[in-house]
């Protein structure tokens, strides 16, 4: 009932995690039986590469989804429709329960955010006219091939890790101190939850059981390189990795004007073709495009 084609071809392993998505919805929304899809994505950029690819295909899955509920019974839409996105997302991927919404998004239970639970993200309402106001991405490129391990098996072997529960406890306290960084709109704090945050998950890759390695020897090039021009320039600035080797850039946009020349300056030479994503925070999903 459903075909999926990325960049107008045949995925396979794509196709099945699209299919468990598709058959987990329609037991709570067997409704959605009564169609035949033919799903066309692409990326704006590399898939699969450690830049949340799954998180936004499943996010953007999950609305067009429930904006087709919506036409069959438009009862629904008296109903939050970015939580229950949300909800249906979290089916196929843990993280793009968190990309339906714009600005800053909190998934899980956390007692400083009453409506937080397990069972979908929620927006943290924050009045941002500090440094987090149009915070700005740019996104380094050092290797836009496939992951040697994916995410869900990298799930796995946190499992029987060693160090999971001290990591748990990590997270929670980084959790508090990130949303009191954010409150108080302290860029300082924040950098260093950040970061550690970064070289944490990093950190458990090393140590797993077997143990792997997605960053590169550029990726640590480039790290030194932020950490040795902030200290020199004292620019607010700090970076962030998801699962490979490419780095996120994060920065108050008042800090733009310095920090893409030191990209194009002292970076461009340890990106693969010189390659790097210039983006900011986003406002939400938008309804409608043009093919």
């Amino acid at each position: 009932q459903v075909e999926y084609l990325f960049e107008g071809k045949e995925n396979p392993t794509f196709q099945r995690r699209v299919e468990k998505f598709f058959f987990s919805l329609c037991n709570e929304y067997p409704e959605l039986n009564n169609f035949r899809y033919r799903i066309k994505s692409l990326n704006t950029f590399p898939h699969s590469s450690g830049i949340a690819s799954s998180a936004s295909s499943f996010s953007s899955l999950a609305l067009c989804f429930l904006d087709i509920l919506q036409k069959l019974d438009p009862t629904k839409k008296r109903l939050n429709p970015l939580q229950i996105s949300s909800s249906m997302a979290r089916i196929g991927s843990g993280s793009a329960c968190r990309s339906v919404y714009g600005g800053f998004s909190l998934w899980g239970s956390f007692d400083e955010v009453s409506e937080s639970c397990e069972e979908y993200a929620v927006p943290l309402r924050i009045d941002f006219n500090g440094p987090f106001r149009c915070l700005q991405d740019s996104i380094l490129i050092v290797s836009s091939e496939a992951k040697t391990i994916s995410s869900s098996l990298g799930h796995q072997l946190m499992e029987n890790h060693p160090f999971a529960y001290a990591r748990y406890s990590q997270a929670r306290t980084n959790l508090f101190l990130l949303h009191t960084a954010l409150m108080e709109q302290d860029f300082y704090s924040f950098a260093r939850v950040v970061e550690q945050e970064a070289l944490a998950l990093h950190g458990l890759m090393l140590s797993s059981n077997p143990g792997y390695i997605l960053m590169k020897p550029k990726t640590l090039a480039i790290i030194e390189k932020v950490l040795e021009f902030r200290q020199k320039a004292g620019v607010n600035m700090t970076y962030t990795m998801d699962a490979g080797p490419n780095i996120h850039l994060l920065y108050p946009q008042s800090e733009k004007e310095k920090v893409l020349p030191f990209i194009e300056e002292e970076l461009v030479s340890y990106l693969e073709n010189g390659r790097w994503i210039d983006d900011e925070m986003g406002f939400g999903p938008v309804d409608g495009f043009d093919e």
